[in-house]
């Protein structure tokens, strides 16, 4: 029985620009978060904002769309895709720059989206199109010593939508990536791959009934949690539930089933919780528009309800120190900057 328990206080608004926020993520040292900022999702800027509500500085001026990644592992550099507007293949490629917005550099010139450097920093995973299917590479951080990992064709091209694998990930300790694919499915359902920096040792780590969501991995590299989701034709709504298991994709456990959508974003830095946003308790008949932010126990033994309305709160994430959960909502209006305190008790891992 999972324990439900709700925590709504001292909840900060850390922005007012009147445009909607998108995917932000904390520096390395939890003192700044860069994020995407726009009318609307096809025309956003990437900007920062210091934790305490200073700083805050737009740091791309494009008529085109550019969309926060990931800081660096040094912090010194963010990394975004952007669609340059003098670029007539209309590709996503992958840029670079200093945390100032200065010093701009472009790591990709035909296609690149969704990087994630390694912990150390010497390399880049990222997505690229391949003709009419997804493919995963790495780089250099300075863009040169391209490589790719991946040549994989989907069972069924006709219904993987998604055209074979995306979302790669680092492990924290480095040695692998995580990524999604659906070429082992009939239907249009991902499941969780991984393999080595180098693209050997690649393995299928995931047989779920749905289709897998991003993954993510603990701290310690012990687990990887994921969210599963499958539309009921019957009663025409999409059922998720949260999985984890061991990183080499034994010992899978379904830990919550909401019934409704769950998408999970990251572990607390001592792997204790993860914090997702969900549309389970929603007030509303309109289940995209009513979502809340959650904390469950990597074991699925409590589920803390964080936030409590009507509005749309979304991309949680945890600070570096998990002391804070940063994360998107539409409460007053427009996508605004929210932070509010996360406080636990720290359970001894068997």
């Amino acid at each position: 029985m999972i324990n439900i328990k709700t925590s709504v206080d001292n909840i900060i608004k850390l922005t007012s620009l009147e445009l909607d926020i998108f995917n932000p993520q904390f520096s390395p040292n939890g003192k700044q978060i860069a994020f995407s900022a726009g009318d609307d999702v096809l025309s956003c800027d990437v900007y920062t904002i210091n934790t305490d509500g200073t700083g805050l500085r737009r740091l791309t001026h494009e008529q085109q769309p550019s969309y926060v990644s990931c800081y660096s592992p040094d912090g010194i550099r963010i990394a975004c895709t952007h669609n340059p507007i003098n670029d007539d293949d209309n590709y996503f490629d992958i840029f670079s720059m200093w945390i100032d917005g200065s010093n701009i550099q472009r790591l990709t010139y035909t296609g690149g989206v969704n990087p994630d450097y390694s912990p150390d920093g010497n390399m880049i995973v990222f997505g690229k199109w391949v003709d009419r299917d997804m493919q995963i590479f790495r780089m250099n951080p300075d863009g040169n010593s391209v490589l790719q990992l991946t040549s994989i064709e989907p069972k069924n091209p006709s219904k993987c939508m998604w055209h074979s694998t995306r979302y790669p990930v680092f492990s924290p300790d480095g040695e692998w990536i995580y990524y999604l694919s659906c070429q082992h499915s009939d239907k249009d359902l991902d499941e969780i791959y991984r393999m080595r920096p180098d693209g050997s040792e690649a393995a299928r780590l995931t047989h779920s009934e749905g289709s897998a969501g991003r993954p993510i991995v603990s701290p310690d590299n012990r687990f990887v949690a994921f969210s599963s989701s499958l539309y009921d034709q019957e009663n025409r709504i999409m059922k998720s539930s949260i999985h984890i298991a061991n990183s080499d994709g034994s010992d899978q456990r379904q830990i919550d089933c909401s019934g409704f959508g769950n998408m999970i974003t990251s572990f607390s830095p001592d792997g204790e919780w993860i914090v997702l946003s969900s549309s389970r308790d929603r007030k509303t008949d309109q289940i995209i528009h009513n979502w809340d932010i959650y904390a469950i126990r990597a074991d699925g033994s409590e589920l803390r309800r964080l936030t409590d309305n009507t509005a749309l709160d979304t991309s949680p994430v945890f600070s570096p120190d998990g002391s804070t959960i940063a994360f998107v909502s539409d409460r007053d209006g427009c996508r605004d900057l929210y932070l509010m305190p996360f406080k636990h008790d720290v359970r001894k891992r068997e």
